[in-house]
């Protein structure tokens, strides 16, 4: 007798959620991802996973805050709350709808946006959301996302000044650059120990650059030109000992000598100060003997 063909993916799916309590079941017996096909965010895993639910809050807060309710966002899947659960009566009827409500939303239509977001075991790791039309101040609420690490919402309209207290703590990846946000480099970006990459390019900052970069010991890419940036350059640059590149050009009131400091940083390899009052030739000489290219030149008339 012929060997018994070996179990489908979809049978699979079926068996493992079987394993799985009535709250995390899958739809219709088969994995939210063979459902749903266009809900990329969904995984075996995820998918029997309920969402946090300060992270549920803060997302729900997001959207509403940041232009969603108003339909100002170009792509919202997922985003926009559920409805609230019809009564056993009104699912009999109406299973038909329902469906399309758990490919969206999960099984038991729990709110997990899809777009622009990744979950890692209910909680959000990543946001990303170029170019979709926010606008507002940049959401404080990304303070709820505890264990979020990348945040990237450039291209969009967030305006205000930036409340570095108000990011979490666990963040590698800031982007924020070309929006509207004004006021002054929050000093809070210091208690960001893990950024790896901080832009904020293409904004309306302006005043002095904070010397709060005593403990970021991880940032590699700091990225602030065409802001309105003022004052020397901070000696703390030089704490950063993963640092690659510094672009601050085009910051026309941007004065003073290259930090010494900087010659600490041994894998520095780009220092962009062109259009600024830095001080010509005041690279460290330890810096320009290890091949770093450091382009310093005055503003243009």
């Amino acid at each position: 007798m012929a060997a018994a063909a070996p179990p489908t993916p979809t049978a699979q799916s079926t068996a493992a959620a079987s394993a799985t309590s009535p709250t995390t079941t899958s739809v219709n017996g088969q994995s939210v991802s063979s459902a749903a096909p266009d809900a990329p965010w969904w995984n075996g895993w995820e998918q029997r996973t309920l969402p946090d639910e300060e992270n549920v809050s803060a997302l729900r807060e997001i959207w509403g805050r940041t232009g969603g309710r108003l339909r100002k966002w170009k792509r919202e899947q997922g985003w926009k709350p559920p409805p609230p659960l019809k009564n056993p009566a009104d699912v009999a009827r109406d299973e038909t709808e329902r469906q399309k409500l758990r490919r969206l939303y999960g099984a038991e239509l729990q709110y997990k946006p899809a777009f622009g977001v990744l979950w890692r075991e209910g909680f959000v790791s990543k946001v990303e959301l170029p170019k979709n039309g926010l606008e507002g101040p940049v959401p404080p609420q990304l303070e709820g996302l505890g264990r979020c690490r990348v945040v990237c919402l450039f291209g969009n309209r967030l305006a205000g000044p930036l409340d570095g207290a108000r990011l979490p703590a666990s963040l590698v990846h800031l982007d924020l650059s070309h929006n509207k946000i004004d006021g002054p480099v929050p000093s809070e970006l210091g208690r960001l120990r893990k950024l790896r990459t901080l832009r904020l390019q293409f904004n309306k900052l302006k005043g002095p650059l904070p010397d709060c970069f005593d403990g970021m010991e991880e940032l590699r890419d700091v990225s602030m030109q065409r802001n309105r940036l003022d004052g020397p350059l901070p000696p703390s640059l030089g704490h950063c000992r993963e640092l690659r590149t510094v672009a601050l050009h085009e910051n026309t009131n941007l004065s003073g000598p290259v930090p010494a400091a900087l010659a600490r940083c041994s894998k520095l390899a780009m220092v962009l100060l062109a259009e600024t009052n830095v001080v010509v030739d005041s690279a460290p000489r330890d810096l320009l003997d290890r091949g770093c290219d450091v382009q310093i030149s005055p503003p243009k008339d």
